[in-house]
């Protein structure tokens, strides 16, 4: 998104939010896989202060399945929310 003096029309205004909010998607979806591989540590993590994941009963069929969702989830858009920042900060240094 470059700074510009001149100016856009409201569909140009459109086509810049959509291919913003599409990058904002794609990394998003990137912090989510990557963060995927990583769920069962972040579990193990999570369990330590009830005495492990031998504690941690499913209630419903579906539970597990969805409690793994959402902390692959979570943890993508933690790693998307501070890789942005970075980003962010070092575009407002002038830095490459």
């Amino acid at each position: 998104m470059a700074m510009t003096d001149e100016k856009q029309s409201l569909l140009d205004h459109i086509e810049e939010l959509r291919k913003t909010l599409f990058k904002i998607l794609i990394g998003l979806v990137v912090g989510v896989v990557v963060a995927a591989f990583f769920v069962k540590p972040i579990l193990e993590f999570l369990a330590t202060p009830i005495g492990g994941l031998e504690k941690l009963h499913a209630i419903e069929v579906t539970e597990s399945v969805g409690v793994y969702m959402r902390i692959a989830l979570l943890a993508g858009f933690f790693c998307w929310l501070c890789h942005g920042f970075s980003i962010n900060y070092f575009d407002l240094l002038g830095k490459d």
